[in-house]
């Protein structure tokens, strides 16, 4: 009941609805893990005090952003672009990406590969402005430029990550860099395995997808595509595959 109240009439503070996970036990031993990752700090769900926000460090990882990577890295984009609200509130949900199985490494795992999909923007972007860009190029960014794209490709890419590493993988939730890759490094890792499959970006355009994340089964079939094409060049791409598999632990 205080919980209701406080949600629905607390104006002079807003509350988020991640605020009410603060105490939650996962996001208690999750902070302290982080304690072990370089150039990271995880709040989890806590915001302190009213001056919290202008004392977090730089490399501080937002809940809400690890979320989104979270539910889209293992296959609901949707969820984590458009109901980042329930991941929060339901406790299902919440704990379908929060449970005894996330550690603080899987999170860097997948939010990395988000650094990585932004850092490729980026780039399209500023090379646009240089008019250095080819055909293909600027159709990657034009789907870039569609709304919730960033996690629909983390979303793709998480569900060719058995092609990428050439090894069945029975839980994607133990997948990680290891304690000593700072989300930095990690998205360095990412970037030579962007640079190979952006080009397949195509399949996630909003014309196939009608125009919506909401839409999961024209998100699977996407997603599909986009899998099916990563397989059927993973032979070329073996070398830049096998690299990025080296730093890779779990299965």
């Amino acid at each position: 009941i205080v919980d209701e109240i406080i949600r629905y009439n607390n104006s002079q503070n807003p509350i988020k609805p991640s605020d009410f996970r603060s105490t939650d036990r996962h996001q208690e031993r999750l902070r302290r893990q982080f304690d072990a990752i370089p150039d990271a700090v995880y709040f989890g769900t806590r915001r302190g005090g009213e001056n919290d926000s202008a004392r977090r460090p730089k490399q501080a990882i937002s809940s809400d952003t690890v979320a989104q990577c979270l539910a889209s890295f293992h296959g609901q984009p949707g969820t984590g672009y458009h109901k980042l609200r329930n991941i929060w509130e339901n406790d299902e949900t919440y704990s379908t990406y929060f449970s005894d199985s996330t550690t603080a490494t899987h999170m860097v795992f997948c939010y990395s590969l988000l650094l990585a999909v932004q850092r490729a923007k980026l780039d399209l972007t500023h090379r646009e402005k240089r008019d250095a860009l080819a055909e293909d190029e600027r159709e990657t960014l034009a789907v870039f430029r569609q709304r919730g794209s960033q996690f629909l490709l983390v979303a793709a890419v998480g569900s060719s990550i058995e092609i990428l590493l050439d090894r069945p993988v029975a839980d994607r939730f133990t997948l990680s860099f290891g304690t000593e890759v700072s989300p930095h490094d990690g998205r360095a890792l990412w970037e030579p395995i962007l640079d190979a499959v952006l080009p397949f970006a195509n399949c996630l355009r909003a014309e196939e997808l009608k125009g919506s994340l909401r839409n999961e089964s024209r998100v699977e079939e996407a997603v599909a595509s986009f899998r099916s094409i990563v397989r059927s060049t993973a032979r070329g791409n073996r070398p830049v595959f096998a690299d990025f598999a080296q730093n890779v632990e779990g299965a």
